[in-house]
């Protein structure tokens, strides 16, 4: 299954080569990198926003709280880079103690060992708190 950010990529791609003749003299990597900025833009504006962190497997169980502490693909967690689907999150709240995390990393696998620690989650699996709405409404799932 291709992710819509693929999709936009190929799209994007199959332009800049059909019109490559009327691009001539034109910079295509920062035609490409100034429209890559705007596909993850849209996260950039998460960082320091409160948040719920739902179940992988169950969308209507909240495992724990948390604040958005990076949205950047490059930065790493547990020697791994976040990449585009995923934010990283410091755990505030635990509320299912043995969820296992998405992507453990060294003694952090479950959630109760994630308090009070930064943990990579997935954008689809969070909802921005009510009192941290962002301009542009809630991401996620719901």
């Amino acid at each position: 299954m291709v992710s819509g950010a693929s999709k936009t990529f190929k799209v994007l791609m199959e332009a800049v080569f059909c019109f490559k003749d009327a691009l001539e003299g034109v910079d295509c990597s920062a035609v490409f990198l100034a429209s890559c900025g705007k596909l993850f833009q849209q996260h950039d504006e998460l960082v320091g926003k409160d948040v719920i962190l739902y179940a992988l497997l169950r969308s209507d169980v909240a495992v724990a709280k948390g604040t958005i502490i990076s949205t950047d693909p490059k930065s790493t967690l547990g020697d791994v880079a976040l990449g585009n689907q995923y934010c990283e999150v410091v755990v505030n709240v635990v509320l299912k103690r043995v969820t296992v995390l998405p992507r453990p990393y060294g003694y952090v696998e479950t959630m109760a060992d994630a308090h009070k620690m930064s943990i990579a989650w997935p954008y689809k699996r969070l909802k921005v708190t009510k009192g941290s709405q962002s301009t542009q409404g809630t991401t996620g799932i719901f």
